[in-house]
């Protein structure tokens, strides 16, 4: 369910292909489904969208080694203004989500990165890139290792560099050299 992701980046439907989403639904992920089974009362394919563009914004929360109140806010925010989660929910999916990011964090980043890469526009990854940037601003600050991450994360989502020089540019005032 693509059109999940696109309500939540604010993208109209268009006209999706049928298999467009295959990666999601042929090869669900064990660490996926493991997650999606504790949100009762999901879908589990769009529980499964929800939680891989979840993971990936803790991925970029925690590249600092530590996620900030105003991180986990925006997080929220994000998930919050575009899915109905329930409050229970939400608290639910980030906590497990950060332990997950710290254990099993750079081997599930290359597999679920790759999912979404396949599975979305290059307007819609921008759009991700963009929720991405967010998450890392949140503090008012973006430090040298969420730059890394979020440009691995261009680079991985298969967007050209100049995609994250201009996010970069946009957050210039925020930089931690």
């Amino acid at each position: 369910m693509i059109d999940i992701v696109k309500r939540l980046l604010n993208l109209e439907p268009s006209g999706g292909q049928a298999g467009s989403d295959s990666h999601f639904q042929k090869d669900s992920d064990p660490f996926l489904a493991q997650i999606s089974a504790k949100l009762d009362g999901l879908n589990p394919p769009e529980a499964e969208r929800i939680i891989s563009l979840a993971f990936l914004l803790c991925r970029v929360a925690l590249a600092d080694h530590h996620m900030t109140d105003e991180e986990e806010k925006q997080i929220a925010e994000t998930l919050r203004s575009k899915f109905s989660l329930s409050d229970e929910h939400l608290s639910l999916l980030l906590e497990l989500l950060h332990d997950e990011q710290k254990v099993f964090g750079s081997t599930k980043n290359y597999s679920l990165t790759k999912g979404m890469a396949e599975s979305f526009s290059e307007a819609e990854k921008v759009k991700i890139m963009e929720c991405l940037f967010r998450v890392a601003a949140a503090d008012q600050r973006l430090t040298p290792e969420e730059e890394s991450e979020l440009r691995n994360i261009t680079s991985q989502l298969g967007l050209d560099d100049g995609v994250f020089i201009d996010l970069r540019i946009q957050y210039r005032e925020l930089r931690s050299d």
